[in-house]
């Protein structure tokens, strides 16, 4: 397990998405298309003195 800075320790990056759904069909038989998007935002927190394993995903 690796050991972060105690001030880093809870420490996360801001993330945004979104998210669409769009289906055609009836009750019995239909098919549905969802499509999903998510980002770090690399500059949302001060990593000045971050370790370097603290990365957004």
């Amino acid at each position: 397990m690796r050991q972060l800075v105690p001030q880093f320790r809870n420490t996360s990056f801001k993330r945004t998405g979104s998210a669409f759904k769009i289906g055609y069909g009836t009750e019995k038989n239909n098919a549905d298309m969802v499509v999903f998007q998510a980002k770090d935002d690399a500059n949302s927190i001060d990593a000045t003195n971050a370790p370097p394993t603290l990365t957004p995903q």
